[in-house]
């Protein structure tokens, strides 16, 4: 094996574990190794030997299905307007994978897709091309023309604390209609102490620890904490919170479903 081959891997779950394998993949890894399957994929191909990509597509066409349905549960249970207004934001890293492909099957449904990356941008314009609009540009910079139903956050896993300090009350608030609604991603738990099971870098383990403490004073999310912790938040309600795997509970990361209240205060 290459030296430092698991150094770019180091955002994968269950890299070193499935390296170590022999035969087949345990259901639980295989469903968590879908977090960054397209990015370990590419990156694999050269340096992995013909048996152990076959498992890894293997896990990333399994892992696929499942987040699926838990996006797609999530978006269900938000009650959307007819014909809504979508924003998808990060929606290139994975060109469209996780969240585009699966907005564009609401109905009647109107999507801008913003990606910083302009290669990710342009390879996006162009797996679905005619199907939505692609801005190329930073969310938080770029002037948008309108309101939106339903904001979509899918960002990498180090961003989740400023998505919630500051994008959700901040950007998003004011992009989105009253009783609009927003999509994000979060630790759904942090473990005591570093695990290699945990499937994050060891300061991103560290830095979902620091989050969840202050943001909900837990460190495992539940339906019931996070009910608990929007009920007198000003801005936003809980409405659902959906494991990103349908694994069995805790998950690495989850997805959260909020609706803006509707009187602004």
């Amino acid at each position: 094996m290459p030296t430092g081959f698991y150094a770019p891997f180091s955002n994968c779950f269950f890299v070193t574990d499935l390296v170590r394998m022999h035969s087949g993949l345990d259901r639980r890894r295989r469903g968590l190794l879908r977090e960054h399957r397209v990015m370990f994929l590419q990156r694999a191909r050269d340096v992995l030997p013909p048996r152990y990509l076959r498992l890894l597509r293997a896990a990333a066409h399994f892992c696929g299905r499942v987040q699926t349905a838990q996006f797609e549960k999530l978006v269900v249970a938000l009650a959307l307007p007819p014909r809504p207004r979508v924003l998808d934001v990060g929606a290139g890293g994975f060109l469209g994978t996780n969240t585009t492909a699966h907005l564009l099957k609401l109905p009647g449904a109107t999507i801008d897709a913003i990606e910083i990356s302009s290669d990710h941008a342009l390879a996006l314009a162009e797996r679905f091309e005619g199907r939505l609009n692609v801005i190329t540009g930073d969310f938080l910079q770029h002037p948008f023309a309108q309101r939106y139903d339903l904001i979509v956050l899918d960002l990498d896993s180090p961003l989740i604390p400023a998505l919630y300090n500051e994008w959700i009350p901040g950007k998003v608030k004011q992009l989105l209609t009253r009783g609009g609604a927003v999509i994000a991603l979060c630790f759904g738990y942090a473990p005591e102490t570093q695990i290699d099971s945990y499937g994050l870098a060891p300061e991103t383990q560290i830095l979902a620890r620091k989050f969840l403490m202050r943001k909900f004073g837990a460190t495992v999310l539940t339906p019931a904490i996070l009910e608990d912790a929007y009920r007198q938040d000003a801005d936003y309600e809980f409405v659902a919170m959906r494991g990103k795997l349908g694994a069995v509970p805790p998950e690495t990361i989850v997805w959260i479903g909020l609706r803006r209240r509707q009187a602004d205060t």
